[in-house]
């Protein structure tokens, strides 16, 4: 029994390293995914904004006695404007994107959420959760997360002690 103990002992010491640095590599990955969809959502609103702007010119540059390429040129340009609102309209976020934006983990966020800080809302009960993006600038956000009483100290849990 004491070889056993001995020989696991001495292989979870020789793997330990390497399963944290594979963990940390898969938080970073992940947390870069988020990130990066985040930027896409904000690069596809400037790219429908750009092209209701282009819309819009088109539709002004053209003169009013052609009624045919005037209207069709207005349809172009209302539906860039819907696809404008759409897209700016939805600023919404799962719990990944929203500890992204936040710099905290998703663990933090539900907390957060459950606590009655962070509104949020699922279509039904263990759905996923969905975030406003305005309501991660909220003054009370910002002070749970710069204080770091974005997780509420409880009596019943221990610190490890790192040798």
């Amino acid at each position: 029994m004491r070889v056993d103990a001995a020989v696991s002992a001495e292989a979870l010491r020789v793997i330990s390293p390497l399963a944290m640095e594979a963990a940390l590599a898969a938080m970073t990955d992940r947390e870069r995914v988020g990130t990066d969809r985040i930027a896409q959502l904000e690069l596809a609103l400037e790219q429908a904004r750009l092209e209701a702007a282009r819309a819009g010119r088109q539709y002004n540059a053209v003169e009013p006695e052609n009624r045919i390429v005037a209207s069709e040129l207005e349809r172009r340009w209302n539906e860039r404007l819907g696809e404008v609102a759409r897209l700016a309209e939805r600023g919404e976020l799962d719990l990944r994107e929203a500890a992204a934006k936040l710099g905290v983990s998703k663990m933090t966020v539900i907390r957060l959420i459950k606590d009655n800080v962070l509104p949020a809302r699922q279509s039904c009960h263990g759905g996923p959760y969905v975030i406003r993006q305005e309501d991660l600038q909220t003054p009370a956000i910002r002070r749970a997360v710069s204080n770091g009483h974005a997780v509420p100290p409880d009596p019943r849990q221990k610190s490890l002690q790192y040798q």
